[in-house]
């Protein structure tokens, strides 16, 4: 394609062709675009993000916002669709993103699901080249049987709309717009009329949403869990402060009513005050409406043995609980364990480390968040595992104050990654072998380019589709030195 001579740089809603030939590492197609610019014609190559464009895609494209040599951009019209792209099965996906229009609950689903999975393992070996790791060393993916209605945990926003309440969820880039969901196929088949029977609800009472901008309001969001292997379920109303008494005790009829038309039974059903003031630490204040204080979903160990969870509404679990399964199954799989010691640094709430239990003389994890370290001590007493201990503080602290040793070492860092200094905590645990637990290719390829420089050699990465749909993928990397 010629250049385009053009008087000025891009500016917000100016129109231009682009071919889409890559995803990047959070789910926008990728171009290029060659401009000549001013009357010196000053030639300039932008990289063009594209929402939910797909390699193979030539579009017409307007531009949203444009910054040094990069522009994000959305389809207005396609010139030529790619061969990969298929008919969404949700009615709510477009590749519009305006109010009102496309959900941004899906980023591919556009796109048959082995092409998601090859797209996604092209992009993880794409990362690696990029920081001079190997990306022969990655593996095929590892996807679904059944990539629909595979989340256990989903959050619905609300916001006022057209017809008074919206609730469901933000159109993709609308941070305080809300579509109201008929139809969703990523968690439950019942959720969208459940959706629609709350948001009926809200209207009828004349309910106020929150208004971040203003701090006024009282609706927030509505959380709805379901146990993949257990079927429990628990739904959780979150508001402002300030409301009517009147109104929680309508909700809790409101849910009881539903149960009992729909056979949808919930186990547990919260209210929870989000109490955020200026100068003072966020507070979530919540209270058991009726039910149970938690609900208990289940994962399948290695060896045909189950774990059990009991799930209060703050505690972290995995999203996909089947994927979760495989997971988890790999990182003791790749440990390669024989009574030997485990150390699991920024173990969250003990998945995965009581995963490993069963198979290792003893565990150690690691975790500064409070919360989630007593979720971790209670999961283990509820599934009565005594081989592990769970240590409270930063990571490099415990481990210097400690002298905690072990032969394998297991990292599951927050998206951005290891810092420099949590790489060299992990050389304290003494440890030969590791297993790095990534949900971003880009930081993943980052950290395995550091540990090589200190004498770790990676073995594989093997990538996991946690997130169908989605431009997520995670990866199980394992080293040794």
């Amino acid at each position: 394609m010629e250049p385009l001579a053009i008087p000025r740089g891009p500016r917000r809603a100016d129109l231009f062709e682009v071919a889409v030939t890559d995803i990047d590492a959070e789910g926008f197609g990728l171009g290029r675009l060659s401009l000549l610019i001013g009357p010196q014609r000053e030639p300039r190559t932008y990289r063009v993000l594209v929402r939910k464009g797909v390699p193979g895609d030539v579009v017409q494209a307007y531009v949203e916002s444009s910054r040094s040599n990069r522009i994000e951009a959305r389809i207005d019209s396609f010139i030529q669709e790619s061969e990969d792209r298929v008919k969404p099965r949700c009615a709510h996906f477009s590749v519009k993103a305006e109010p009102g229009g496309g959900c941004g609950g899906c980023t591919f689903q556009s796109l048959e699901y082995q092409t998601q999975l090859k797209v996604k393992g092209d992009l993880v070996r794409r990362m690696l080249k990029t920081a001079h790791v190997d990306p022969d060393l990655v593996q095929p993916v590892q996807g679904m049987d059944d990539p629909w209605y595979y989340r256990n945990k989903m959050e619905f926003s609300f916001a006022e709309g057209p017809g008074g309440v919206s609730l469901g969820l933000h159109p993709t880039g609308y941070k305080y717009d809300v579509l109201d969901l008929e139809e969703c196929f990523l968690e439950t088949d019942w959720v969208a009329g459940f959706l629609a029977t709350v948001r009926d609800w809200a209207r009828e009472r004349k309910l106020l949403t929150y208004r971040p901008k203003q701090s006024i309001g009282w609706l927030r969001t509505l959380t709805v869990r379901v146990g993949k292997r257990t079927g429990e379920r628990q739904v959780e109303l979150t508001t402002a402060p300030g409301g009517n008494r009147e109104d929680v005790d309508d909700f809790a009829r409101l849910v009881r009513e539903y149960s009992a038309e729909h056979n949808v039974i919930f186990q547990s059903v919260y209210w929870t005050e989000h109490v955020a003031q200026r100068g003072h630490r966020t507070r979530m204040e919540c209270e058991v409406l009726y039910g149970e204080a938690f609900f208990r979903e289940e994962m399948r160990l290695p060896d045909g043995s189950n774990l059990s969870f009991e799930i209060h509404p703050r505690a972290f679990f995995q999203p996909n609980t089947i994927q979760a399964e495989k997971l988890y199954g790999l990182v003791v799989k790749r440990a390669a364990l024989a009574g030997q010691r485990v150390m699991d640094l920024y173990c969250g709430t003990g998945s995965i480390g009581l995963f490993l239990s069963r198979f290792a003389e003893h565990v150690i994890g690691i975790e500064m968040q409070p919360d989630a370290v007593e979720n971790a001590r209670r999961n283990a007493a509820h599934n009565g595992i005594t081989n592990i201990e769970f240590h409270l503080g930063d990571v490099g602290t415990v481990l210097s104050e400690m002298s905690l040793t072990a032969d394998v070492v297991v990292v599951d860092p927050p998206r951005s990654g290891l810092n420099p200094l949590a790489r060299e905590m992990v050389e304290l645990t003494g440890a030969s072998r590791m297993v790095y637990v990534s949900c971003n290719p880009a930081s993943l390829a980052r950290d395995l380019a550091g540990f090589h420089k200190t004498g770790w050699k990676t073995l594989s990465v093997e990538p996991i589709d946690m997130f169908p749909h989605t431009y997520h993928i995670e990866n199980v990397a394992v080293l040794e030195r």
